[in-house]
């Protein structure tokens, strides 16, 4: 038996999942690492974070398209539904998401503002309430660009998985 066809009956859900979770963890691994070169210390927070680039959502989405395209064809109804699940993921991290995050920015800084006319003119007040004090997340959605090198990604990270796997099999490693 080949090693596509282990991969593909043998284990293909298996495939699937090492595949997407693999795409999903390397872009948040290469996040938290850009962290530490760009501020010279270390965020743990890097690992789990959502937004950045690049988008870790479209790697998991886009592997999942591509695991399920190696293992079942692109001619499947499964196929199909991955590709229309990750459309509807892809869209949400460059609308929605993005958007949202945009207004978490502005609403930060009006109150950001209205904190610095208030203290201006007088001390204490109603803007020094607690609940101004938590900012809203910005980092929630990706640029276009973010997106593009997430799906890229995905695509990468999985034909080189599926590369190796195959590889490792033939060699009865």
């Amino acid at each position: 038996m080949d090693a596509h066809t282990l991969i593909t009956t043998i284990m293909p859900g298996g495939f699937v999942l090492m595949a997407a979770i693999l795409a999903n963890f390397t872009a948040q691994f290469y996040k938290f690492v850009r962290h530490y070169v760009d501020y010279h210390k270390w965020d743990i927070a890097y690992l789990f974070t959502t937004g950045g680039m690049p988008s870790s959502h479209s790697s998991l989405v886009v592997a999942t398209v591509v695991a399920i395209g190696i293992v079942d064809g692109v001619n499947t109804t499964t196929f199909i539904l991955a590709l229309i699940f990750a459309s509807v993921v892809l869209h949400d991290a460059l609308g929605i998401r993005r958007h949202a995050g945009r207004q978490a920015q502005v609403i930060n800084q009006m109150i950001q503002d209205l904190q610095g006319v208030q203290e201006a003119i007088m001390e204490g007040g109603l803007l020094n309430n607690p609940k101004y004090d938590r900012r809203l997340k910005e980092l929630l959605g990706h640029e276009p660009i973010e997106v593009a090198a997430g799906t890229i990604w995905g695509i990468v990270s999985t034909t080189l998985f599926y590369w190796m796997l195959t590889w490792l099999l033939q060699m009865n490693i």
